[in-house]
């Protein structure tokens, strides 16, 4: 008798969907190793995706937000200043925002104060020359240095931690976007794991 390749099909038909569900329930039984390295990987994304938190935009940050701010510094394992150094930091911050971090988890800077710079016609007469965001910074740095003590409960002077002023571009501080992000971050440049805030160093 002949018999078409189809017939053996036909015989044994097509696994169900309760089939091929129970044999995904027992997949990781017979195959532990595999499943343990999978487990490893999906745990330790979560804790990372924990760790660094959501993207914040500049103008969403609070007082008291502690960030990881991804310079390439911090993507270089053998950077000295693993932190970056603040131009880097700022244009990071500008263009692309931070990533909110556990206060108490590896962070690089915490927000200390939200300024208000002076007004087009004041920045004008205090900075003369160009209104530049190094001009902005320099404008706006006394005002983040006077809000350090109260952040961190120590002098700036003989600190661990130093403060810096994320300004806006000179456009947008002409037609009014004054706002200004005071960051702390450790003098040495190396991560923090524990909140500057209130420390007293």
């Amino acid at each position: 008798m002949h018999r078409e390749l189809g017939d053996e099909r036909s015989r044994y038909g097509r696994r169900t969907w309760r089939e091929q569900l129970d044999d995904a329930i027992a997949w990781p039984g017979s195959h532990r190793f595999a499943t343990g390295i999978l487990l490893l990987v999906v745990v330790g994304a979560l804790l990372l995706s924990a760790a660094r938190g959501r993207p914040t935009s500049r103008a969403d940050l609070r007082v008291g937000d502690c960030l990881y701010i991804p310079t390439a510094a911090a993507l270089d394992p053998t950077s000295a200043r693993p932190i970056g150094d603040f131009v880097a930091v700022e244009d990071v911050v500008i263009v692309s925002g931070a990533q909110e971090a556990s206060c108490t988890a590896s962070h690089g800077h915490e927000v200390a104060a939200i300024v208000t710079g002076p007004d087009a016609s004041s920045a004008a007469s205090a900075a003369p020359g160009p209104l530049d965001r190094d001009a902005i910074r320099r404008l706006t740095r006394p005002l983040c240095e006077a809000a350090f003590p109260g952040f961190v409960g120590h002098a700036l002077a003989g600190s661990v931690y130093e403060i810096n002023p994320v300004v806006p571009e000179a456009d947008a501080w002409i037609a009014g976007g004054r706002r200004t992000v005071c960051l702390v971050a450790r003098v040495d440049g190396q991560w923090m794991d524990q909140p500057a805030r209130g420390s007293g160093e």
